[in-house]
Protein backbone atom coordinates (compact mmCIF):
# COMPACT_ATOMS: atom_id res chain seq x y z
CA UNK A 1 0.00 0.00 0.00
CA UNK A 2 1.26 3.55 -0.95
CA UNK A 3 0.42 6.55 1.02
CA UNK A 4 1.43 10.23 -1.68
CA UNK A 5 1.91 13.20 1.11
CA UNK A 6 2.74 16.83 0.00
CA UNK A 7 6.43 17.38 0.25
CA UNK A 8 7.78 20.98 0.33
CA UNK A 9 9.89 21.66 -2.92
CA UNK A 10 12.64 22.66 -0.26
CA UNK A 11 12.39 19.58 1.47
CA UNK A 12 12.67 17.28 -1.97
CA UNK A 13 15.28 19.24 -3.46
CA UNK A 14 17.51 18.62 -0.03
CA UNK A 15 16.95 14.79 -0.74
CA UNK A 16 18.04 14.96 -4.16
CA UNK A 17 20.66 16.80 -3.08
CA UNK A 18 21.74 14.00 -1.13
CA UNK A 19 21.61 11.57 -3.59
CA UNK A 20 23.52 12.99 -5.88
CA UNK A 21 26.43 13.17 -3.21
CA UNK A 22 25.45 9.48 -2.47
CA UNK A 23 26.26 8.62 -6.20
CA UNK A 24 29.55 10.63 -6.17
CA UNK A 25 31.15 8.79 -3.37
CA UNK A 26 29.55 5.61 -3.15
CA UNK A 27 29.11 4.87 -7.52
CA UNK A 28 26.76 2.56 -8.60
CA UNK A 29 25.66 1.27 -5.11
CA UNK A 30 24.46 4.50 -3.76
CA UNK A 31 20.82 4.42 -3.25
CA UNK A 32 18.55 5.99 -5.48
CA UNK A 33 15.88 9.12 -4.59
CA UNK A 34 12.95 6.52 -3.66
CA UNK A 35 14.75 4.53 -1.43
CA UNK A 36 16.86 7.39 0.28
CA UNK A 37 13.32 8.75 1.46
CA UNK A 38 11.72 5.23 1.87
CA UNK A 39 15.11 4.81 4.52
CA UNK A 40 13.73 7.96 6.22
CA UNK A 41 10.44 6.63 7.23
CA UNK A 42 11.18 3.24 8.02
CA UNK A 43 12.65 1.65 11.74
CA UNK A 44 11.16 4.59 13.52
CA UNK A 45 9.53 4.42 16.58
CA UNK A 46 6.88 6.94 17.42
CA UNK A 47 8.81 8.55 20.55
CA UNK A 48 11.99 9.18 18.56
CA UNK A 49 9.66 11.15 16.11
CA UNK A 50 8.32 12.89 19.07
CA UNK A 51 11.35 13.33 20.87
CA UNK A 52 12.77 14.96 17.61
CA UNK A 53 9.43 17.10 16.81
CA UNK A 54 10.16 18.86 20.55
CA UNK A 55 13.83 19.20 20.62
CA UNK A 56 13.88 20.80 17.28
CA UNK A 57 11.00 23.62 18.13
CA UNK A 58 12.32 23.98 21.55
CA UNK A 59 10.13 22.57 23.77
CA UNK A 60 11.04 20.42 26.96
CA UNK A 61 11.62 16.53 26.17
CA UNK A 62 8.58 14.47 25.98
CA UNK A 63 8.87 12.67 29.72
CA UNK A 64 9.17 16.70 30.92
CA UNK A 65 5.63 17.14 29.05
CA UNK A 66 4.45 13.99 30.55
CA UNK A 67 5.00 15.47 34.03
CA UNK A 68 3.45 18.43 33.38
CA UNK A 69 0.27 16.85 32.26
CA UNK A 70 0.33 14.24 35.08
CA UNK A 71 0.64 17.61 37.63
CA UNK A 72 -2.34 19.12 36.45
CA UNK A 73 -4.58 16.29 36.13
CA UNK A 74 -7.53 15.98 39.03
CA UNK A 75 -6.68 13.33 41.51
CA UNK A 76 -9.07 10.37 40.87
CA UNK A 77 -11.77 9.88 44.15
CA UNK A 78 -10.39 6.77 45.55
CA UNK A 79 -14.02 6.79 47.42
CA UNK A 80 -15.68 3.36 46.89
CA UNK A 81 -18.39 3.47 44.77
CA UNK A 82 -21.72 1.48 46.33
CA UNK A 83 -23.01 -0.72 44.08
CA UNK A 84 -26.38 0.07 42.14
CA UNK A 85 -29.54 -2.33 44.18
CA UNK A 86 -32.42 -3.23 42.33
CA UNK A 87 -35.29 -0.68 43.68
CA UNK A 88 -37.69 -3.53 44.45
CA UNK A 89 -35.09 -5.05 46.83
CA UNK A 90 -33.90 -1.95 48.29
CA UNK A 91 -38.04 -1.37 50.05
CA UNK A 92 -38.23 -3.57 53.59
CA UNK A 93 -39.21 -6.48 53.51
CA UNK A 94 -40.86 -8.04 56.65
CA UNK A 95 -39.40 -9.92 59.12
CA UNK A 96 -39.77 -13.61 58.51
CA UNK A 97 -41.40 -15.46 61.92
CA UNK A 98 -38.45 -17.81 61.60
CA UNK A 99 -35.77 -15.41 62.26
CA UNK A 100 -38.02 -14.58 66.02
CA UNK A 101 -35.56 -15.48 68.99
CA UNK A 102 -37.95 -18.64 70.45
CA UNK A 103 -36.74 -17.25 73.92
CA UNK A 104 -38.26 -14.36 74.42
CA UNK A 105 -41.84 -13.68 74.97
Amino acid sequence: MFVFISVPLELFLVYVAAARLLRRALGPEAPNLNTLLTQEFTNRRAKSIAEEYLELHGHPTLRACRRALAKNRRPVSKAKVRPRVNPMLQRSLPRSITTVDPGRN
